[in-house]
C-alpha cells in the first residue's frame, strides 16, 4: 500500500500482514505504535526523515548564500506535516532565515497556497513531498519558474518536472526494496514466526559518503533499506 486514502480505508484489516511505503508518519496515521515496534500487522517504509527535511534548507542556503526569506509550502492533510514543519523551521532559524509558512489542505487548496507564496515575496521556496504536491509537481515547478523563485523539493520526480533542486528518497528503488522486505516477511511466516511487532518500520537518515554528497539509508536492516539519495538538479531554467 502506498496511497494515504487507501491505507486509511484498510486500517481495520487485522488478519493479514500489510506492507506500506508512505511519505508520512505511520505513527500519526495510526498504522504503528512506534517505528521500532509497530505492534500490529502493518509495517513497511516511510520516506519521512526530519534530518533530510532540515538538510534541504541547508542545501538551498548553500546554493543561495543571499537567501534571507524562505517560503514553505505544506499540505496540512499529510501525516507528519507538523514534525516536518518544525524540523524545517528550526533549520531555517539556525541559518538566520525568516520562514513564511504557507499551509494548504489537499489538492483543492493548492492554488490558494501558491497565491500565498507569491504574496510572501520570499527569496526561495521549499515544498514538502507528499501526494498532493507530487501530483501537481509540474504545475508547482512552472509556478516557481514564472515567479523567478528558486525551489527545493523532496524527490527527484519534482526536479525532473522542472523544479530547481530536490533532496530525498529514490522512490523507484525504494519500491524494489519493499519487494525484498515482503519476501523476508513471507519467509518469517513460513518458519512460523508470529511476532508482528518484530518487523520495524524502516525510516531514513543521511550519512555522508566520501565524495561529500549525501546518501539516504535505513536506520535498520540494510536488506530493506531505502535507496541511496542525492541532490538532484532539475532541467536548466532561467530564473
Amino acid at each position: 500500500m502506498s496511497s494515504g486514502p487507501a491505507i486509511r480505508a484498510i486500517r481495520g484489516v487485522r488478519d493479514i500482514p500489510v506492507l506500506f511505503a508512505i511519505s508520512g508518519d505511520p505513527v500519526e496515521l495510526g498504522l504503528a505504535e512506534s517505528l521500532g515496534r509497530p505492534g500490529a500487522n502493518f509495517t513497511g517504509l516511510t520516506f519521512l526523515s526530519l534530518e533530510i527535511a532540515a538538510k534541504r534548507v541547508d542545501l538551498l542556503k548553500q546554493a543561495m548564500p543571499q537567501l534571507r526569506r524562505l517560503a514553505v509550502l505544506s499540505n496540512t492533510d499529510h501525516p507528519g506535516e507538523r514534525s516536518e514543519r518544525r524540523a524545517t523551521e528550526e533549520a531555517a532559524r539556525t541559518l538566520g532565515l525568516v520562514v513564511s509558512y504557507i499551509p494548504f489542505t489537499g489538492g483543492g487548496e493548492l492554488d490558494k497556497g501558491l497565491s500565498a507564496v507569491r504574496d510572501a515575496k520570499a527569496d526561495a521556496m521549499v515544498v514538502f513531498p507528499e501526494g498532493a504536491t507530487m501530483v501537481a509537481r509540474a504545475k508547482i515547478a512552472q509556478f516557481a519558474i514564472a515567479e523567478r523563485l528558486p525551489s527545493m523539493f523532496g524527490w527527484s520526480e519534482y526536479a525532473d518536472s522542472g523544479g530547481l533542486m530536490s533532496y530525498g528518497a529514490n522512490q523507484r528503488e525504494t519500491y524494489v526494496r519493499l519487494a525484498a522486505f515482503a519476501d523476508k516477511l513471507r519467509r518469517r511466516q513460513n518458519r512460523g514466526a508470529t511476532d508482528r511487532a518484530a518487523n520495524p518500520v524502516r525510516a531514513g537518515r543521511e550519512p555522508a559518503d566520501g565524495s561529500g554528497a549525501r546518501r539516504h539509508s535505513s536506520v535498520v536492516d540494510s536488506a530493506a533499506s531505502q535507496s541511496p539519495d542525492r541532490v538532484e538538479a532539475g532541467p536548466p531554467t532561467t530564473l
